[in-house]
């Protein structure tokens, strides 16, 4: 693959050295597995089975990270060698674990600094992502956590243990619906608390939309709109149009200027 050297030589000029040495390692690894093959003999079956060794012995970014430096390296034989061959155009990347730019310790709630934090699995790629929220003492949320954490089995490594086997909890399907009957009112799920609210944020106290797109932790403001079926104003001022009458036939009738067919 004497096509790899001339993309390092352009790979040291343009990036840093960590990101240098990260393409010329994979280049090395390839050039150890596949001697000096041509490009236009590389298979996607070639790749797949590199990437699923990385995933296997590293983890799933490594898969993710090799993945991205071969699309970058045939997208550059493509434009400067007219290379059109790319093995690597239809292998998908594999969800993978995001850790946030910092870190704090373990706990996800932490009380004395009054902050909580959030996973989700519901971004782009899948990828395990975290968020960090305020956690104000005083609020209820505070107090209800705080109350569990001193109020829990001291013997169990969790929290909200599962009194049935001592393990965490994986699902709780009968959850709200036990609380509302218990509160004798009709049953409702978590998600009608998620939309009800932001909703009362929003139309009450004013809240942003801004800020009620981090609250409910979407990355796009307009999944927070649709999510709140909110009505854009322009739309409503054109439907006042259509049930406006128009001013100079309603003068005409009121004068008996009406015309005849």
């Amino acid at each position: 693959m004497t096509a790899s050297n001339g993309y390092l030589d352009f790979c040291e000029r343009r990036f840093s050295s960590i990101t240098y040495g990260e393409k010329r390692k994979l280049c090395r690894d390839l050039l150890r597995k596949w001697s000096n093959v041509n490009v236009d003999e590389i298979t996607p079956t070639m790749v797949m089975k590199h990437l699923e060794e990385r995933a296997n012995e590293v983890s799933d970014n490594a898969w993710n990270r090799d993945r991205k430096n071969l699309l970058a390296m045939f997208a550059w034989l493509r434009k400067i060698k007219g290379v059109i061959h790319n093995p690597v155009i239809n292998i998908d990347r594999l969800p993978e674990e995001r850790k946030a730019d910092y870190i704090p310790p373990g706990e996800d709630i932490n009380f004395e600094k009054q902050w909580y934090r959030l996973w989700t699995k519901k971004r782009l790629h899948s990828d395990n992502q975290v968020d960090y929220f305020p956690l104000p003492e005083g609020s209820e949320l505070y107090k209800a956590l705080k109350w569990q954490w001193e109020h829990r089995d001291k013997n169990s490594p969790y929290v909200f243990p599962n009194p049935d086997n001592g393990a965490r909890f994986t699902q709780r399907r009968r959850f709200m619906k036990g609380l509302c009957e218990r509160a004798g009112v009709k049953p409702f799920g978590f998600k009608a608390f998620r939309k009800y609210g932001p909703s009362v944020l929003n139309d009450v106290h004013k809240v942003s939309m801004k800020k009620l797109q981090t609250l409910l932790r979407h990355q796009n403001q307009k999944t927070t709109e649709i999510y709140l079926k909110k009505v854009d104003n322009d739309l409503s001022a054109s439907m006042m149009l259509l049930e406006k009458r128009d001013t100079q036939g309603d003068t005409q009738t009121k004068k008996g200027l009406t015309a005849v067919g």
